[in-house]
């Protein structure tokens, strides 16, 4: 009867833990603060920026790579000024892309601008979101003769600073 009993217990906490555990697609990070900006440390330094970041094709080769600067703020709108350099580094005629993206909700994305940043210079773009956002996402993509954009499966995701990881940039 002791068996049973432990066994009947020991069933309720798992299923009660299973029931009040989040799964990982509802464990969503912390709204950006608002007049925050990117930030990486560096040999004890603070820097404004992600710094360089490879960037890679589907097979894990480093295509190219990208330098990204965000603010984060708020006047009317949830408001992101985003700066980036993106350069090829393979010179094999396909080009690279990046995709930035502001991610809201329990994951859904809207694109900080409609065409992507394309290699070989650095643009800075202005966006308004409708929601607060929780992370900018840096997609990697190729483009060749006919394809205008294909993912390559890597992508890069900034949210906010987390100390026991100073070595990843995020906003702060």
């Amino acid at each position: 009867m002791k068996r049973l009993s432990r066994a009947i217990a020991a069933l309720l906490v798992t299923s009660g833990l299973a029931v009040g555990v989040a799964s990982p697609a509802h464990a969503v990070p912390p709204d950006l603060p608002y007049d925050t900006t990117i930030w990486r440390v560096e040999n004890g330094q603070w820097y404004d920026s992600t710094g360089v970041r490879v960037m890679k094709n589907a097979s894990g080769q480093q295509i190219g790579w990208y330098e990204l600067w965000v603010n984060y703020y708020h006047i009317n709108y949830n408001s992101v000024e985003v700066r980036i350099c993106v350069w090829d580094t393979l010179g094999n005629g396909r080009g690279v892309k990046a995709r930035v993206m502001g991610k809201y909700g329990d994951n859904k994305s809207e694109d900080v601008k409609k065409d992507m940043f394309k290699d070989g210079g650095c643009e800075t773009v202005y966006h308004n979101f409708d929601n607060r956002i929780w992370a900018i996402d840096v997609d990697h993509g190729e483009t060749w003769a006919g394809t205008p954009y294909q993912y390559t499966g890597y992508f890069d995701r900034y949210v906010v600073w987390n100390p026991t990881k100073p070595s990843v940039p995020g906003f702060r």
